[in-house]
């Protein structure tokens, strides 16, 4: 059982490190807002922007709920 949870815990881990690699950083945010008018990319950008969010928010949750599981667990094996 341990093996397992220590297992999702690295799989988490690793997505978690590309889900946030891939984010636009501030910058592309901080020159769009000098142009008046918005393309429809850049509408996209914003929209796959907030459901990256979104996922890391979720992953990030899942991942201190593993890490809290994970503890649990090696602590109830020690006594």
């Amino acid at each position: 059982m341990y093996n397992f949870f220590l297992g999702v815990f690295i799989f988490i881990s690793v997505l978690l490190i590309f889900l946030i690699m891939i984010q636009n950083g501030k910058d592309n945010d901080t020159s769009s807002n000098f142009n008046l008018g918005k393309s429809k990319r850049e509408i996209m950008t914003h929209y796959h922007d907030n459901i990256l969010t979104k996922i890391i928010g979720i992953f990030a949750f899942l991942f201190f709920l593993v890490s809290l599981i994970i503890c649990n667990i090696s602590y109830n094996n020690i006594f």
